[in-house]
């Protein structure tokens, strides 16, 4: 989706999925690394507590896991500079095909 620099941004979540899932906004060439290092946290309660999403300064907003049936949403202000910012779900394994890209255009 794209979006102009410097505007209010709203994503909502709607998960009419199984299994919970979150959403996290990156910088520009850094889904790889991000989701490889959110699949390196595991599944354990570490993990979990923290939505599977790892502390690393690539990720600019978080929407925390969505639960099955639920709806969350996550507010911000796109970033100044245009560019390419992918999205990607951190839920272990989901990065690779979850993902998508917000397009920040100059406005």
């Amino acid at each position: 989706f794209d979006v102009p620099a410097g505007t209010p941004v709203r994503i909502r979540l709607t998960n009419r999925d199984s299994m919970p899932h979150n959403l996290l906004v990156c910088k520009p060439g850094s889904m790889r690394r991000v989701g490889i290092t959110a699949d390196n946290m595991g599944t354990g309660p570490d993990a979990v507590a923290k939505n599977y999403v790892p502390e690393m300064k690539e990720i600019l907003h978080v929407l925390a896991m969505v639960e099955p049936g639920e709806t969350d949403e996550v507010l911000f202000v796109a970033p100044t500079r245009p560019g390419r910012y992918p999205y990607v779900c951190t839920f272990p394994g989901h990065w690779p095909m979850m993902n998508g890209v917000m397009t920040v255009k100059r406005r």
